[in-house]
This record gives structure tokens, sequence and C-alpha cells, in this order.
């Protein structure tokens, strides 16, 4: 099989597809938001349920969306999950899964470099953590290392330290 090779029409034409998508599922107007604003917000926030009619909106416009990304992908020789993952929509976490940020934070507080300061806040503390995160994985995975999945295998001695250290906390606390 020959390699893929995207040509400027193909990209010219991915292009028109995703405004063709946005202005597909554009919502529109609304009012400013009461209570907390924020720059750009043009929704009401209103509590109490979601209408019915606009549950049903919400999962059309899902299924329009998920339906784009499938065809994309199939077009350009790709995973759906690997356009998922470029636009920020990779695979939810549930409560049960590992996040690897929270696992290399928890490895970092116990085997890392530095210590928190006294004097450093959990905010300041929480930065540093995140560059040194960042530093670690371009170090170790170079161009690679914006790709979850690099990112996944690279961090699998962590992960595995951690589920070593959380079972034993586990156990600790398991009344006999």
């Amino acid at each position: 099989m020959l390699p893929y090779r995207r040509t400027p029409d193909m990209e010219e034409q991915d292009r028109d597809d995703l405004e063709a998508f946005k202005q597909e599922i554009s919502i529109g107007g609304g009012t400013k938001s009461k209570g907390k604003e924020k720059e750009g917000a043009t929704t009401p926030h209103k509590s109490g349920p979601i209408p019915n009619d606009a549950k049903e909106e919400a999962f059309a416009l899902q299924a329009t969306f998920r339906n784009g990304i499938e065809a994309l992908a199939a077009r350009i020789g790709k995973s759906p999950d690997t356009l998922y993952a470029l636009i920020g929509e990779g695979a939810k976490i549930s409560r049960r899964t590992v996040s690897l940020w929270g696992v290399f934070e928890a490895w970092y507080a116990s085997e890392g470099n530095f210590k928190k300061p006294k004097t450093t806040s959990a905010q300041d503390w929480a930065i540093i953590v995140a560059d040194e995160y960042q530093e670690y994985c371009k170090q170790e995975l170079n161009e690679r290392w914006e790709d979850p999945m690099e990112r996944a295998k690279l961090l699998q001695p962590m992960v595995k330290w951690y589920k070593e250290r959380y079972d034993d906390f586990v156990d600790e606390k398991k009344v006999d």
C-alpha cells in the first residue's frame, strides 16, 4: 500500500467541511448570562431540568458531530480517536481511571527533584509541577510529547508505582 499523502485540495476540503460542520451545529444567539459573566457568554443559565426538546437537540448535535468525525477519519485514513484527541475530546475519563497528570503529580511529590517550599502556594506549586511534567515529557518524547498515547506509554512505570502505593494504602485501611 502506498503511503497516504495529503494534497492542498484535501486540506482546502477539510477546511470547507469544518466550516460547514460548524455552521450545521451552530446554536446561535441568546442573551448575556446573569451572575458570573464570562467574556463572550451568550447563553442564559437557568436552574432546573433540561427540557426534552433541548435534550433531543443535544443528542442530535452529538450524533452529527460524531458522524462528522468518523467520516473525516475514514477519508484521511486515521482513527476517530486520533481526531478526538487532536481537538481535545479524547476518551472520557471515568471515575475509576487513573489520570496521568494525577499520577505524575503524586509521583513528583514523593520522588521528584524538588519539594514544595512552605512559602509557595498550592496554586504556584501546581504550575511548577505542570512545567516539570511538560519538560519531562518533552525531554523523553521530543516532538511526540503532545501525543496522549505516547505519554501514556512513557508514564507506565509511574502508573505502576502509583497503583502499588494505592493498593498498599487500601490494604492498610481494610478492617480485619
